[in-house]
């Protein structure tokens, strides 16, 4: 379990306080830590991978996902993600309308839409709406969006215990069946 430094969450209460870097360090430490998660559901031995940022790269920059190996098309672009973007410090904490945001993607609609129209009606037989709509539109590629809960301050030493059932929940549901 990850937890925060009193520098972090000195920071979330002021972000304009000298602790950025190390908060932003953890929240990586975070996103890198539901690898393991993920690993021990009995699906990922069925050819999942987890996506890895650039070598030196922090993963809240980056979209952390998953993939099946029998939907890559090049090492970087799967055909298709299990993931979370915008995980980042404004979205987490401040208060604006952003959320990070759990979803299902197709990296190259004009290519791929006839099979991820299959998995979308796959989808659409499974969810009693757990996490939003079915996009079968798929509009800017995404097949689901959902948004993740935001963090007030005071809720700061329960974060672990909130978000990761929120992401590996997300990831689990919808990988599954796929």
């Amino acid at each position: 379990m990850v937890t925060f430094s009193a520098g972090s969450i000195n920071l979330i209460k002021d972000l304009r306080s000298g602790y950025q870097e190390t908060l932003h360090s953890e929240i990586t430490a975070f996103l890198h830590s539901l690898k393991g998660d993920l690993e021990n559901k009995p699906w990922w031995s069925n050819g999942w991978v987890f996506n890895e940022p650039p070598e030196g790269a922090s993963f809240a920059s980056y979209d952390t996902y998953i993939s099946k190996l029998d939907w890559a098309v090049s090492d970087n672009n799967p055909k298709i993600w299990i993931g979370i973007q915008d995980f980042t410090l404004e979205n987490l904490f401040v208060d604006c309308q952003e959320h990070p945001l759990l979803y299902i993607w197709v990296s190259n609609l004009k290519q791929y839409r006839s099979e991820a129209q299959k998995i979308g009606a796959q989808l659409v037989i499974k969810d009693k709406n757990n996490y939003g709509e079915i996009n079968l539109k798929m509009t800017g590629g995404f097949l689901v969006q959902y948004p993740v809960q935001k963090y007030l301050t005071q809720q700061i030493q329960q974060f672990d215990e909130i978000m990761r059932p929120q992401i590996i929940g997300f990831m689990d549901y919808f990988a599954a069946d796929l």
